[in-house]
């Protein structure tokens, strides 16, 4: 089951909190709902952005979701085609200046 929820229950105020779950990943900003009791005496607690997401040397992160695509077949052949052309259209100012060395 690709979809569903993460269900975390927060330890310091029982209260219990879903975030949804979509292609194997949950969205870090779904925590920020997660916030310290308000009788918390340690400061670090009063953040009013919640719970943050912390994930030491980036081992298990997406940066972003895209719309980027592979190429098609024809689309790729396309590409080699013109990259081709592109290749054996070479200036003639080249040629001039290549002769020139030694």
């Amino acid at each position: 089951m690709s979809n569903g929820f993460l269900l975390v229950k927060d330890s310091r105020t029982t209260q219990e909190y879903r975030a949804p779950i979509q292609r194997i990943s949950v969205i870090a900003t779904a925590f920020k709902d997660i916030k310290a009791p308000q009788s918390s005496g340690n400061r670090a607690d009063k953040a009013g952005s919640g719970l943050r997401v912390h994930d030491p040397g980036l081992f298990n992160t997406t940066v972003m979701e895209t719309g980027t695509k592979y190429p098609k077949p024809v689309q790729k052949e396309s590409l080699r085609r013109a990259l081709l052309a592109a290749m054996l259209e070479v200036p003639k100012t080249v040629f001039e200046i290549v002769s020139t060395f030694p």
